[in-house]
């Protein structure tokens, strides 16, 4: 049929040149943030001038490439560096660089690499992995924890509140009896070959889904007992005592707020 009158050759080659291209893993958002580039150059070189930025080990990769972005802003070069760090740059945009790269075309490598430290410069901002020393809304995570003096002085009674010593190092000692017992107890289910955890055929861990235990509300606000329920894999039906909602109904028809709700 294909060698035939019916398709044919010409018909199938003119099929595939008509196929739509296949969209990046992105589904082109970094191309459609390009379009935008030359309103970013606007002011992003006046920020990245006026603002010192600093981060973990985690954020090295991304602050060495805001130094050099920084520095190509100040002289006018336009040819990014072949040792620019791009370690940073996200699976679903490496696609981009690595095309411009290949091509040869420095002035799309050049957008799309800084688009990615922009991007990454505010994604780190909004994780703490990067801060702005001075800032206080992207302040240092670090100033959020206690210092060791006030440390010190809480150490002893938050160790007796979660039952945990106060001496690292038999902290520590209990920590690893703890773990060699969970690894034992998950030694002898995996011997067994037929409980919640097991290897596969290949060896792969198999972990089944947890069950969830149903409990019935009744009206008069009662529940039945575990017993009389039946396990199920994902979360089932739940039925609410409407009566006992509406009965903690303000007088707007709406329900009081309370401490807890609001704190978390």
């Amino acid at each position: 049929m294909i060698r035939g009158e019916r398709i044919g050759w010409p018909r199938l080659r003119s099929a595939r040149e008509q196929t739509a291209p296949r969209l990046p893993r992105d589904h082109g958002h970094l191309a459609a943030l390009d379009g935008s580039y030359g309103y970013l150059r606007q002011f992003t070189p006046q920020v990245l001038a006026a603002v010192r930025f600093a981060g973990g080990t985690a954020a090295a990769g991304l602050l060495e490439a805001v130094e050099i972005l920084r520095e190509l802003n100040a002289t006018g070069a336009r040819r990014v560096p072949d040792k620019a760090p791009d370690g940073f740059v996200p699976t679903r945009w490496r696609g981009y660089l690595d095309t411009a790269r290949k091509s040869g075309n420095t002035s799309a490598y050049r957008h799309y690499w800084e688009l990615c430290t922009l991007l990454g410069l505010r994604d780190g901002l909004r994780t703490g992995d990067v801060y702005v020393p001075g800032s206080r809304r992207y302040s240092d995570p670090a100033t959020y924890l206690l210092t060791s003096d006030k440390w010190s002085a809480q150490r002893v009674e938050f160790c007796q509140l979660v039952g945990k010593s106060a001496d690292p190092a038999r902290a520590l000692a209990a920590a690893e009896d703890e773990l060699g017992e969970a690894l034992g107890e998950l030694e002898e289910v995996l011997a067994a070959g037929d409980g919640p955890v097991r290897l596969d055929d290949g060896g792969d861990l198999v972990i089944s889904p947890l069950s969830v235990m149903m409990f019935v509300v009744t009206p008069s606000g009662g529940s039945d007992p575990p017993s009389d329920s039946e396990n199920i894999n994902f979360f089932g039906a739940i039925e609410v005592d409407i009566e006992g909602e509406l009965a903690q109904l303000g007088p707007t028809g709406y329900r009081p707020l309370r401490v807890r709700d609001t704190l978390f």
